[in-house]
């Protein structure tokens, strides 16, 4: 009994609402962007963001659910030899360093957690655009 007496002392807080970034793709809702950043990514099938770096930025992918290609090399040339291809499935989880440029395309309807260091648009650095 003593611990629902002590559960109740407690406010269970509001759910928090991510601030919305709409793209070409679908969209992100930004869960955080302070020290280290935090985003729930929705791409539409069939569609893909830019092939871009980031000089500052380190990050880590999680595929929720959904099926992404994602293209990943170190030289400009998206289509250049240097530029390898994996598919992505629900619970892959891929690492992005600084510099590596990528570009992700949903091959079906999918939800991508991005955790990284703060995200600043100026750091991305975009050689194709996307949708």
């Amino acid at each position: 009994m003593d611990e629902l007496k002590i559960m109740r002392k407690y406010k269970i807080p509001e759910p928090y609402k991510p601030e919305r970034h709409p793209k070409g793709w679908g969209y992100e809702d930004w869960v955080v962007n302070k020290k280290y950043c935090g985003k729930l990514l929705f791409f539409q099938k069939g569609k893909r963001c830019s092939f871009h770096y980031h000089e500052k930025k380190y990050e880590t992918f999680f595929l929720l659910s959904g099926k992404m290609e994602i293209r990943v090399g170190w030289k400009d040339d998206v289509n250049g030899r240097e530029v390898k291809s994996y598919i992505l499935n629900p619970g892959d989880c891929l690492e992005i360093p600084r510099g590596l440029r990528h570009q992700m395309i949903a091959l079906e309807n999918s939800k991508l957690f991005e955790f990284s260091t703060t995200h600043f648009e100026e750091d991305s650095k975009r050689i194709i655009k996307g949708d």
